[in-house]
């Protein structure tokens, strides 16, 4: 007859390690996705709700503290658009340089260059940015793709500060000469691009995005204007 035997109960301290011994990696894999999930709807919930959001293009490298200090130009000027009691302005900047004159030695700042580039692109026809500061050279690119609002339909004249047709200069314009507004050259063309069709495929969606944003774009420059 085959002799049994009976394992005496386990307290907490063995029921623990034993679990362990046997659940060790799903346990580390279930505590990893429940971290994650805290911190993604921490970060969710901190993430504020721009008002607006400006991209600034050119060849001008905007260091964090002199991007502090253009969102603290445009802010008095932007109208709390959310109704959510303050203004959030989200600038994103791109650092575009002409690589005339760029030799195989210089092979890093090219990869850089055009990784920057392509970033910039992707943004532009993809991301939600439509109002724009930028060097006069990518503003013509622009402009004459048909890709900017022509200022007659966003103030039903050209305003006195008007560039051309589609931008505004910022160096005659008194938002151009806050001292919060020194790192941007003041060649700098201020403009509003047309909704992408990326982000807002139906065409009924991209007119009420467009129709927004120049209604933006006017109180920006009229606020600051008549400040």
């Amino acid at each position: 007859m085959e002799e049994r035997y009976d394992c005496p109960p386990m307290n907490f301290k063995q029921k623990l390690a034993n679990f362990w011994y046997y659940h060790k990696w799903l346990t580390i894999a279930i505590a990893f996705f429940v971290v994650f999930i805290v911190i993604a709807t921490i970060q969710y919930i901190a993430k504020e709700d721009p008002d607006v959001t400006v991209m600034y293009v050119g060849d001008s490298h905007i260091s964090e503290a002199e991007a502090e200090g253009i969102i603290k130009s445009l802010t008095p000027f932007v109208p709390d658009e959310n109704g959510d009691g303050k203004v959030v302005v989200d600038l994103r900047t791109y650092n575009l340089i002409d690589l005339t004159g760029f030799t195989a030695a210089d092979q890093r700042k090219i990869e850089q260059a055009k990784a920057e580039y392509k970033r910039y692109k992707e943004d532009l026809q993809g991301g939600d940015a439509c109002i724009l500061m930028m060097s006069e050279l990518y503003y013509k690119d622009l402009a004459d793709n048909g890709a900017l609002v022509d200022l007659y339909q966003i103030f039903l004249e050209y305003p006195a500060s008007s560039f051309d047709y589609y931008g505004m200069r910022l160096d005659s314009m008194r938002l151009g000469n806050d001292p919060g507004m020194n790192a941007i050259p003041d060649d700098t063309v201020l403009c509003l691009k047309f909704a992408s069709a990326l982000t807002f495929p139906e065409l009924e969606d991209r007119i009420a995005e467009d129709e927004k944003n120049m209604r933006l774009f006017r109180e920006i420059v009229l606020n600051s204007e008549h400040r």
